[in-house]
């Protein structure tokens, strides 16, 4: 079976195109390369929401999001940018029709409305985190990470890696952001700083990975409301500061979870009980260096890695009985690859 994927990238100017279109045979693990489009400068965060891919465009001088429409062979056409005042922007979610943006450098987040014609409008939320964290080189102010919504709610829960904290924050219906009464946030493991988080199918359980502490944090909801669970290493053994994790996907029936870690190079493996908690299988090469973000192709045979500092994109094969990684059986060319999603 062909699926086809879009592979955002940090581009080296303002006018490079860094997202690229390729496709992978599930049957052969052989690569296609179709086309590259732009999407804005530094393209480093992609999701796709109905007929738009929404890009989080990481660069130094301002907060910056991106729209393409999908055309019916999965060309991209790029219709326009919403900015807002701050820097560094990773992360970008959709929700109820707002666009909302994490901006790592200034440590805020933003939302902009989607107009009916799929361009980005009028900014309706700014809001700056305030904190800091034990960790003297990382943690001396807020480095807002990601935006995410929960699921079957209106919630928005933003991990920021300088705080410590997961602030949680309700949608109101002009799109703007009101901190949530119950939980106005939530306490990461200290020194840990928080990244990207998945959520479980079921939508009352989320896991984070722990940049620095390389470890997996795990939530719950009690009575509606969201509440601490357990951390667990990512390791099986020994780690050092070069060792930081970056993304966390589950497979679609929320029984195994997987999380990437950067310095050794290694996807780490968990099955999921019934109860929420987890237990390590194992961890297994990205055929790479430095990987950031992945994703698991829909019939879940291959997992497909973006490895930036080796500039290309991997395809794993998943052994279906134990969701074991293989040894890539293909690769692709995709300089400073940073997000790989599928189309």
């Amino acid at each position: 079976m062909n699926y086809n994927f879009y592979v955002g990238c940090y581009t080296q100017s303002p006018e490079e195109k860094g997202i690229h279109f390729i496709s992978l045979d599930t049957d052969t693990g052989k690569f296609s390369y179709k086309d590259s489009y732009f999407g804005g400068e530094k393209p480093s965060f992609l999701i796709r929401k109905g007929d738009y891919i929404y890009a989080a465009n990481e660069v130094g001088s301002k907060g910056m999001v991106s729209v393409m429409s999908v055309g019916s062979g999965g060309e991209l056409t790029y219709i326009n940018s919403g900015e807002v005042s701050g820097a560094g922007t990773c992360h970008v979610a959709e929700m109820n029709g707002y666009v909302y943006a994490a901006n790592y450098m200034s440590g805020n987040i933003f939302g902009v409305k989607v107009m009916p014609d799929g361009s980005l409008g009028k900014v309706v939320a700014e809001i700056q985190h305030e904190g800091s964290g034990p960790n003297p080189n990382r943690q001396t102010k807020t480095y807002a990470h990601s935006v995410n919504p929960v699921p079957g709610d209106n919630m928005l829960i933003a991990a920021d890696l300088g705080a410590d904290k997961f602030f949680c924050y309700r949608q109101n219906d002009d799109g703007s952001l009101t901190p949530d009464k119950d939980t106005p946030f939530l306490t990461a493991p200290a020194g840990g700083g928080p990244r990207h988080l998945a959520f479980n199918p079921d939508g009352n359980r989320f896991y984070a990975v722990m940049e620095m502490g390389v470890t997996l944090a795990g939530y719950k909801k009690v009575g509606g409301i969201w509440e601490y669970d357990f951390e667990y290493p990512l390791l099986d053994g020994p780690f050092t500061e070069a060792d930081t994790a970056a993304d966390i996907h589950f497979i679609s029936s929320g029984k195994r979870l997987y999380a990437s870690v950067r310095g050794q190079n290694l996807i780490s493996l968990f099955n999921v009980a019934e109860s929420g908690s987890v237990t390590l299988v194992g961890s297994y090469p990205t055929c790479g260096k430095r990987p950031r973000n992945f994703c698991i192709t829909p019939d879940e045979k291959y997992m497909l890695i973006a490895n930036q500092e080796s500039g290309q994109t991997a395809a794993c094969p998943i052994i279906p009985d134990t969701g074991e990684l293989m040894e890539a059986t293909d690769y692709v060319d995709t300089p400073k690859a940073s997000c790989v999603i599928n189309a």
